[in-house]
């Protein structure tokens, strides 16, 4: 009785270890790269997770060349977190209420939100100075593709 009560135990750690390791590994598994895009007329072709954090936080709103920048983003889902955690350096939580705090005080404009990964990328490719973030498995036609250095 005590060899099958053990056993039992013995199971019962083993699928609870499985289940945590499957419920932290197995979701990064399946994401795809983020990848970031600019409109063709954005004169740089790389750009540092520094300046993308500072981009969507308000804090840089030109290009080198004085060009406007026109930041946009999905309104939720796994791309927009991965690109928010790992890009902007805040969760979701965190950044939606920091923008909430630059618009109640007039200190920011927040970047444009999109639904759906296709009406970013057509935004991005028609709109000067705009940048924004795709899937590793989205097509981008009439877009740029930005080098993160160190990513």
């Amino acid at each position: 009785m005590k060899r099958q009560k053990r056993g039992t135990i013995l199971l019962a750690f083993s699928a609870g270890i499985l289940f945590l390791l499957g419920s932290v590994l197995l979701p990064e598994m399946g994401r795809a790269e983020v990848i970031i895009i600019a409109n063709p007329s954005v004169s740089v072709s790389e750009i540092t997770k520094g300046d993308l954090e500072k981009i969507y936080t308000g804090k840089q709103v030109v290009w080198n060349d004085g060009q406007p920048i026109k930041p946009a983003l999905l309104e939720t889902g796994d791309l927009h977190t991965d690109f928010i955690t790992h890009y902007v350096g805040k969760t979701t939580n965190q950044f939606i209420n920091y923008w909430r705090r630059m618009i109640f005080t007039g200190q920011g404009i927040q970047p444009r939100t999109f639904g759906m990964v296709g009406d970013l990328i057509e935004y991005v490719a028609e709109t000067p100075g705009a940048v924004g973030y795709i899937s590793s498995s989205d097509q981008a036609p009439n877009t740029k593709t930005l080098v993160v250095p160190g990513n």
